[in-house]
């Protein structure tokens, strides 16, 4: 199974546990995992359940405590949210996770919502983020701080976007043409670049705030064993919706990136 993140509660399974790892004002969460025979380990500070003694499997676990979460939450929540799992955040300054469980929040020390966080009966902080409990995440003053966040988390990937506008680059793709159907790479699509691509073609717009960068290819053609492809950096507005597209969609159903493994030398830049 693949790990679980309710916000508030984090499944990691292995072929014979499961780790759960929750706050300490989640009593509901608690109760589950004890009823299915969980025991605490302290260096870990996680639950840990053994399937073969709770006679479950890591499906059955993530089951019983996504219902916990859900009983635990207020109906106007429930509502809200349902199973959705998200990270709403798009560069890496900041990070908003919204699950049936409440809400991660993972900001600065010195940002306007972690002193809210920090006086806010309720939340726990959990080493650099803050958990919220569903309970205490629906009020109004919370959708404020969660507002300030979106537009400071937009404002951060727009200062990086905006100097590559129309920005072109051109140089070797590695891969062959089954790399370039799984990858989109054809005239007139988006593609995604991760940092490692960029490290090796353009490194010069590497930002410790951005790991995606969105990209148009305006030309691919066969050069020998590789094709010369040519992308374009695409305007903020449309690269900030790219990245938002993306971003919504589940990881697993999330456009392949392009990797270091697709560039061996630097591209020429203009």
């Amino acid at each position: 199974m693949v790990p679980r993140d309710y916000a508030t509660v984090r499944i990691f399974a292995s072929p014979e546990t499961a780790d759960i790892f929750f706050g300490r004002g989640d009593a509901a969460t608690k109760a589950a995992v004890k009823g299915m025979g969980a025991r605490f380990l302290p260096d870990k500070r996680c639950w840990r359940i053994t399937f073969k003694f709770a006679k479950k499997t890591a499906e059955d676990v993530a089951s019983a405590v996504e219902a916990a979460l859900a009983e635990a939450a207020p109906q106007s929540w429930r509502d809200r949210v349902g199973s959705v799992q998200r990270d709403l955040c798009l560069s890496r300054r900041y990070g908003l996770r919204v699950a049936i469980g409440g809400l991660r929040v993972t900001v600065p020390s010195d940002h306007p919502f972690a002193y809210y966080l920090r006086k806010l009966d309720g939340a726990e902080q959990d080493q650099q983020s803050f958990i919220v409990h569903a309970r205490n995440a629906i009020s109004r003053d919370m959708s404020k701080q969660i507002k300030r966040l979106m537009d400071d988390d937009l404002a951060v990937v727009q200062r990086v976007f905006e100097p590559l506008e129309g920005r072109k680059l051109t140089g070797l793709f590695m891969g062959g043409r089954d790399e370039l159907v799984r990858l989109g790479v054809v005239p007139g699509s988006t593609v995604y670049a991760d940092s490692s691509f960029l490290s090796v073609v353009d490194e010069t717009v590497l930002s410790p705030d951005v790991v995606v960068w969105p990209l148009t290819i305006a030309d691919c053609a066969p050069s020998g064993d590789a094709h010369v492809v040519r992308a374009v950096y695409l305007p903020t507005d449309e690269a900030v919706n790219a990245l938002k597209l993306r971003h919504l969609r589940s990881e697993e159903d999330r456009p392949p990136l392009l990797t270091k493994a697709n560039a061996v030398e630097k591209w020429s830049r203009r």
